[in-house]
């Protein structure tokens, strides 16, 4: 884990591997604060986390749903629509 948020230091767009590194841990709290910070900063792609079971231990989170809604996915009623992405750059 030090080792991807040194390279995200040095420029590098690790932000998404950190999510996926935390999921794997069991730290849900840190993984979704990793995901928030992929939409904020527009650095990786989130449209398939919603479909992918991977992700499932986070879907119960609030926080999550809300992430989700800012994709233009319903966290609840789909896991594999097609979000609107253009918020993307």
């Amino acid at each position: 884990m030090a080792e991807l948020k040194d390279l995200r230091e040095n420029g590098q767009k690790t932000e998404v591997a950190i999510a996926d590194a935390y999921v794997g841990l069991g730290e849900y709290d840190e993984a979704i604060k990793w995901l928030e910070r992929v939409y904020d900063n527009r650095v990786g792609l989130l449209s398939s986390v919603n479909g992918d079971p991977f992700y499932a231990k986070l879907r119960p989170d609030p926080r999550y749903e809300a992430l989700m809604k800012k994709l233009g996915i319903d966290a609840k009623r789909s896991r594999g629509s097609v979000p609107d992405e253009s918020h993307i750059v």
